[in-house]
């Protein structure tokens, strides 16, 4: 009888164990990663170029987050995991029309400091502004350039 019983808590405790080392753990790296990616749109504006990409990876993290305290965890992985390459697609739909964007407006700037004759009365600084702005221009043009790749890698 009592060895019955021994033989039955020993079952019951490998089960347990069996059980819950076959749980999946909560997908940390992978909602990290979709965090970052959507933190990386933000900061180049994806809500201006790339609102829908931005807003469909938010609610991907979104319902990740639910679905890990729902104990949901192999769920919220793949959630995180779409939600993932939602932020990507939006900072790489977003890049360019950023870089472009932020070229128009230090152009402008750098035209209405020249109309002040800011390369008269502040030389050194003028050119110094002058040599960033165009150390931009090659910066920008790698960006394009890299980005195109990527996007054309990411319709293989």
């Amino acid at each position: 009888m009592k060895r019955d019983y021994l033989m039955r808590t020993v079952f019951l405790f490998c089960s347990i164990i069996l059980i819950i080392s076959s749980c999946s753990s909560i997908p940390k790296k992978e909602l990290h990663e979709a965090e970052i990616a959507i933190q990386e749109s933000e900061k180049i504006n994806a809500n201006k170029y790339a609102p829908v990409e931005l807003q469909d990876a938010k609610k991907y993290l979104d319902q990740a987050e639910k679905q890990v305290i729902e104990g949901e965890n192999e769920k919220a992985r793949n959630k995180a995991i779409v939600a993932k390459e939602m932020g990507w697609t939006a900072y790489f739909r977003s890049v360019n029309e950023f870089a472009r964007d932020e070229n128009e407006s230090t152009k402008s700037s750098m035209d209405a400091a020249k109309e002040s004759h800011a390369d008269k009365v502040v030389a050194d600084k003028f050119d110094q502004a002058l040599k960033l702005y165009n150390e931009m221009q090659k910066d920008l043009e790698t960006l394009k350039n890299l980005s195109e790749k990527l996007r054309k890698e990411s319709e293989l």
